[in-house]
């Protein structure tokens, strides 16, 4: 259990260090420690200029908080209220994290709820919109219609939120949180 759980950090540590160095902060991951984390084309490409210096250093923040995942983002929006501690160029670029989050890809979203809830997605739901009706830092939300009614007590011990049925047909709105590791 705790080899699998170090692991895990191992991965991630490498992640935030590849996204470090990607978008320009390989400085940062070394001052942290990071670079031994790097995978090995990181470490080769460590030495060259960051393919993403063409973008303001503000720009390349937000970038990198948007492809670190929900925690980063999060940081980000709180920061992005804070104009007595951020100069005005990074307040302007991570307030895009407040309302310009990219949705999950449908097949990344169809994966989690067969994992949750170990059933194919068309055994679960007669319909299944892949296009979300909105998404945020932490889900998304999808329309579906479930296939059983007695899935209902399934869904609901789940990250899901049900609303009534319409037009006779069990309906749920679902929230699918997201994928990357905090």
């Amino acid at each position: 259990m705790q080899l699998r759980r170090r692991y895990k950090y191992i991965k991630r540590y490498r992640k935030i260090a590849n996204v470090l160095l990607k978008h320009g902060f390989g400085h940062i991951a070394h001052r942290l420690g990071l670079s031994k984390f790097l995978s090995v084309s990181g470490k080769i490409f460590s030495k060259r200029e960051s393919s993403t210096e063409r973008f303001s250093l503000a720009e390349r923040v937000r970038m990198a908080m948007e492809e670190l995942g929900p925690t980063f983002v999060k940081t980000g929006q709180i920061l992005s209220t804070r104009s007595d501690l951020i100069p005005p160029d990074f307040i302007t670029e991570l307030e895009k994290l407040q309302d310009h989050v990219a949705a999950l890809r449908f097949e990344t979203v169809k994966q989690q709820i067969e994992r949750e809830l170990g059933r194919s997605l068309e055994e679960l739901f007669g319909g299944f919109d892949p296009e979300p009706l909105a998404a945020a830092s932490i889900g998304q939300v999808h329309r579906a219609v479930i296939r059983f009614v007695f899935l209902w007590p399934e869904l609901c011990s789940s990250r899901f939120f049900q609303i009534p049925p319409r037009d006779g047909y069990p309906c749920a709105w679902l929230m699918v949180g997201n994928c990357q590791p905090l």
